[in-house]
């Protein structure tokens, strides 16, 4: 596959933490990444897998400009994430592990928020807010305060916010959630031939522990 086709591109990744301790005379550190290699055509779902540990929250924290590895390179949309970090954030959207949405603001709030954080127009951005709510099914409640929300409603939330952007490459945070648990969209059924039929793949890859 071409770098030219790709919207992410890691090649020999490597990261390692030190950890408290002293054994044997030497610090203790744990290698999270051990070279590894990704290659992500535009238009995929790619989902990494593996046991805790594995190195998916490092990959990720590393695609999107959050970590440094020890070694190696990584491109997304062709640019070079250690060279140009602030230009990969803007065409990056990002779903946390975790709830990024401000509990003591409405849904709408939030969208727009995140919307203007990256330059969106008044009228843009209100109509993007709108679209998503209604994708997502949280229409009724874009007036309610996200503290009221059920823990699904505040995922659908979280992946409306990291696309409000209409990003060029999202990424969602590792979880121990089955990944399509997480994308309880309307298009549940017949999801994959609908997916494909938007010219979306599906792909993955298995980290395993070091």
């Amino acid at each position: 596959m071409s770098s030219h086709d790709c919207a992410i591109e890691a090649r020999h990744l490597v990261k390692t933490y030190a950890v408290p301790g002293i054994r044997q005379g030497k610090k203790q550190s744990i290698r999270a990444l051990d070279g590894l290699d990704i290659s992500v055509p535009r238009g995929m779902i790619y989902g990494l897998l593996g046991p805790n540990g594995a190195g998916k929250s490092t990959t990720v924290k590393i695609l999107t400009s959050l970590a440094r590895p020890d070694s190696g390179t990584a491109r997304v949309e062709g640019i070079d994430v250690l060279a140009r970090p602030g230009q990969v954030r803007h065409v990056i959207g990002v779903v946390a592990q975790r709830s990024g949405a401000d509990p003591t603001a409405t849904g709408r709030e939030n969208l727009i928020l995140q919307g203007r954080l990256y330059g969106m127009r008044d009228g843009a951005v209100r109509a993007r807010a709108d679209e998503l709510l209604r994708h997502f099914g949280l229409t009724e409640a874009a007036g309610r305060l996200v503290k009221t929300y059920s823990g699904g409603m505040q995922r659908r939330l979280d992946v409306a916010l990291g696309l409000m952007h209409r990003p060029a490459a999202e990424t969602a945070g590792a979880t121990g959630t089955p990944p399509f648990r997480l994308f309880r969209l309307p298009f549940t059924e017949n999801w994959h031939r609908r997916l494909a039929g938007h010219g979306f793949q599906l792909g993955g890859r298995i980290i395993e522990h070091r």
